[in-house]
C-alpha cells in the first residue's frame, strides 16, 4: 500500500495541472470515529483501538503535509466525551500526552505547527502542560498547521465567542456592527479558514457538533471505514473525490470550483 502513495499524489497533481480552475482544500477536518468498535471487532479492549488510531493520525498528517494542505483539524475529544467511563477518559488523556511527547520531534522536523482548540483550560493540569509545550515548540513552524480539537464543541465555541464579544462596548452599543467575519475573530483560532472538506469515518452520517460555524459550506465525505482503518491512501482518495465536486455556494446557474 505504501508504494502506491506516490501514485495517488501524482494523480492529484496531474489532475490539478489539467484543471487549473480547481484547487486543493485549504482546510480539511476529520471526525475520527470508530476506534472502540474496531477494537471490539478483533476482540481487544477499547484502549487498543485508541492506540491504533494514533497510527492513523500519523498517516493522515503525513498525507496532508505531502500535499501541503494548509490546515488539518482533527476532532480528538468532544465536550460530550466527559460522559464516557472515567478510566477511558483518563486513558485518552494519557494517549494525548504520549502523542505530544512522541511526535514533537517529528512535527518540528516536518515543519508542522500544532495548535489546540476547545475549552483547554478545563483539562487536567498535566495535559495542559503538554499542550503548551507542543504549542510553544512548533510556533515557528510554517508548513501545514495541525489543529487538534480537544474538549471541543462547535456550539460551545459560538457561545464562548459571544461571551467575548459582549465585552466589546462598541458592539454592545451598536449591534449593527456585528457581522460574520467579526464574530469569527472571537473563535478559539480566528485564523482558521472555513472548512472545505469534512471527513467522517465509521459509517455515521452526522457532524456531532464539530466546527459548526466553520463547516456551513463544507463538502462532506463519509466512509464506512473505522478510524484505525483510515490511512494515507484513504485520505488521498477522499481529496481526489473532493476535487471532482462542483462547489456552488448557493448559486443557481453558475458554480464555483475551488
Amino acid at each position: 500500500m505504501t508504494s502506491s502513495i506516490p501514485l495517488y499524489i501524482s494523480q492529484i497533481r496531474n489532475y490539478l495541472h489539467r484543471n487549473p480552475h480547481k484547487s486543493l482544500p485549504r482546510h480539511v477536518s476529520i471526525i475520527m470515529d470508530g476506534n472502540g468498535r474496531w477494537a471490539k471487532r478483533i476482540g481487544k479492549e477499547r484502549l487498543y483501538g485508541h492506540r491504533e488510531g494514533m497510527n492513523s493520525i500519523r498517516s493522515v498528517v503525513s498525507a496532508a503535509a505531502k500535499l501541503k494542505i494548509p490546515y488539518l483539524t482533527l476532532f480528538a475529544f468532544s465536550t460530550e466525551n466527559w460522559q464516557r467511563p472515567r478510566g477511558e477518559v483518563t486513558a485518552l488523556f494519557n494517549l494525548l500526552k504520549y502523542f505530544c511527547r512522541k511526535e514533537l520531534t517529528n512535527f518540528i522536523k516536518k515543519n508542522i505547527r500544532v495548535i489546540f482548540i476547545g475549552r483547554t483550560d478545563e483539562l487536567p493540569q498535566m495535559v495542559r502542560y503538554y499542550l503548551r509545550r507542543t504549542l510553544q515548540a512548533t510556533r515557528h513552524c510554517n508548513g501545514i498547521t495541525l489543529v487538534i480539537a480537544i474538549n471541543y464543541g462547535g456550539q460551545q465555541e459560538i457561545v464562548d465567542a459571544v461571551k467575548k464579544l459582549l465585552k466589546d462596548k462598541a458592539i454592545v452599543e451598536n449591534p449593527d456592527l456585528l457581522e460574520e467575519k467579526l464574530l469569527s475573530r472571537y473563535f478559539y483560532a480566528p485564523e482558521l479558514p472555513p472548512v472545505d472538506l469534512m471527513i467522517r469515518t465509521s459509517g455515521e452520517y452526522r457532524l456531532s457538533n464539530f466546527l459548526t460555524y466553520q463547516s456551513v459550506y463544507a463538502e462532506l465525505h463519509f466512509t464506512p471505514l473505522l478510524w484505525p482503518e483510515f490511512k494515507e491512501k484513504e485520505f488521498l482518495l477522499a481529496v481526489q473525490e473532493y476535487l471532482t465536486r462542483s462547489r456552488r455556494f448557493g448559486a443557481l446557474n453558475d458554480y464555483v470550483d475551488r
